[in-house]
């Protein structure tokens, strides 16, 4: 069974996304201290959607083994998330990565480069598809422009990127994306990269 869990949270105080591995370190050294009543986390940026979070450490239990991620105060704040994936390590550092670049360049089905220009980066962002639920995107790309410029226009200055790491997108989901016009790019982490990363908990705390 898939279980998608956060590894992303808005912290508000700072105005941007905070890895699972930095809060822990954060709350570890005294520098973070997130309550009910007065949070500093969320699970998303928009105000309207969120609700608030706090990190949880690995759970070294064998019998119940949990990675470390981000929990909801109250149950009936967590979101439904539709088609959830697997989040691996490598999954998680190529998410990552997208907060660091600057540019990058997609390859159209005629195999012509696009030039893209990254403004802003959300990791982890969702898309409310009915009432109770919705798509969880790896990341949203605010793009500052393209080259040919028409494409920055054509996908309405943002585009989705979705991480392949051993699995497609669900065609479920890519059928939502359309739905709501979002121009998608399923971005795959090569299998030589993939078998360097580790899948150790420890490693999300360095």
């Amino acid at each position: 069974m898939k279980v998608q869990t956060k590894k992303y949270a808005y912290f508000v105080t700072e105005n941007r996304q905070l890895p699972i591995s930095q809060a822990l370190k954060m709350k570890n050294d005294g520098k973070l201290t997130p309550s009910s009543e007065n949070p500093a986390l969320y699970d998303f940026k928009n105000p309207t959607i969120r609700s608030a979070v706090f990190p949880v450490a690995s759970s070294k239990n064998v019998e119940r083994p949990n990675i470390a991620h981000y929990k909801y105060y109250s149950s009936k704040d967590k979101k439904k998330i539709y088609y959830p994936k697997e989040m691996t390590n490598a999954h998680l550092f190529f998410q990552m990565m997208f907060l660091e670049l600057k540019w990058f360049r997609v390859r159209d089905k005629q195999g012509k480069d696009i030039f893209v220009e990254i403004e802003s980066a959300d990791l982890e962002h969702y898309i409310p598809v009915d009432g109770s639920g919705g798509v969880l995107l790896d990341v949203l790309v605010k793009i500052k422009r393209t080259e040919p410029c028409f494409y920055s226009y054509l996908w309405n200055h943002q585009l989705a990127i979705e991480v392949k790491v051993t699995h497609a997108v669900e065609p479920l989901k890519k059928k939502v994306l359309r739905e709501k016009n979002m121009p998608t790019y399923e971005a795959t982490v090569p299998k030589l990269i993939r078998e360097k990363i580790p899948e150790t908990t420890e490693l999300l705390n360095d």
